[in-house]
């Protein structure tokens, strides 16, 4: 979720100059536009001071709560009153892409681009549809221009930032997470994926006070608990380790999500035999 509106025009200024910009953006656009920077995953709100409708707003917020059923409701309301309306075609694409319905999430942007060739949240959208089909240079592709359309598209950021991670360029991946979490400080999905990037990269005690940063904005995800007990693992933290291990595949257990079991379940073996600790399955 864009911390502007989606449908935004773009700006001329971009396009006639660069010279009143900041070294430091000047730096991050060359990163991006060369390939060498990562983003994570994470979808914003809207802030207050943008001009986003209210059934929009709440459409977002729904998605924020992983309400989808309800921001379904909501947004396709508005494309019942209107079939023409490309930003709530844009949001239920968003919708989709939640809900792993890749194809409608297609269909979705493409209508919304139809009518508004510069919507930033449907560039989007067929950016995070190639990029979880494995399609990274067209995923890339297509997250720059929704950047470029808007700048401050936290959303945008967090993928061409995935992506780089998946490339395993980890220090420019961090760069351009970093700002994503200037635009959505408070997200813990995006400061997992954080945490996962400073983790992939060696930096254990970034990890771990950006990892407990996200935990306490939201203790219940999995995905947060996991990456906490690889990171004490690597800090010979046993301990706490297995504690974050058993959490996240409880909690897996009751997404019923078992790739993800499977996988904590494969750590606190490994967990259990390094530090000969026996794991807690007691469901917390």
């Amino acid at each position: 979720m864009g911390k502007k509106g989606y449908s935004l025009k773009p700006n001329p200024t971009i396009f006639i100059s660069l010279a009143g910009w900041s070294l430091s953006v000047l730096a991050l656009l060359f990163l991006l536009s060369c390939g060498r920077g990562e983003t994570g995953a994470s979808e914003a709100v809207a802030d207050s001071d943008s001009k986003v409708r209210p059934q929009i707003a709440e459409g977002l917020e729904l998605i924020r709560k992983k309400d989808y059923e309800k921001a379904t409701a909501t947004v396709f309301d508005l494309i019942v009153k209107n079939p023409e309306d490309a930003e709530a075609y844009a949001v239920m694409g968003m919708i989709y892409i939640r809900q792993n319905r890749l194809a409608d999430a297609l269909k979705s942007a493409e209508k919304t681009l139809e009518v508004d060739p510069y919507n930033s949240l449907a560039h989007w959208v067929i950016a995070r549809v190639n990029f979880q089909t494995s399609h990274f240079d067209e995923a890339l592709k297509k997250a720059r221009k929704a950047l470029i359309i808007d700048p401050d598209s936290a959303l945008a950021y967090q993928l061409i930032g995935e992506i780089y991670l998946r490339k395993g360029k980890f220090n420019d991946a961090l760069a351009v997470l970093a700002e994503a979490v200037k635009r959505t400080p408070d997200d813990p999905e995006l400061l997992n994926i954080l945490g996962s990037g400073y983790l992939k990269a060696k930096r254990y005690d970034q990890a771990l006070s950006t990892l407990l940063a996200a935990h306490k904005i939201d203790a219940e995800a999995p995905g947060i608990h996991f990456n906490l007990a690889l990171v004490y693992n690597q800090m010979e933290q046993g301990a706490q380790a297995m504690q974050h291990i058993d959490r996240a595949e409880n909690l897996y257990t009751r997404e019923e999500n078992a790739p993800w079991m499977a996988k904590s379940r494969d750590i606190k073996r490994l967990i259990a035999k390094k530090f000969k600790l026996e794991p807690d399955n007691r469901v917390h």
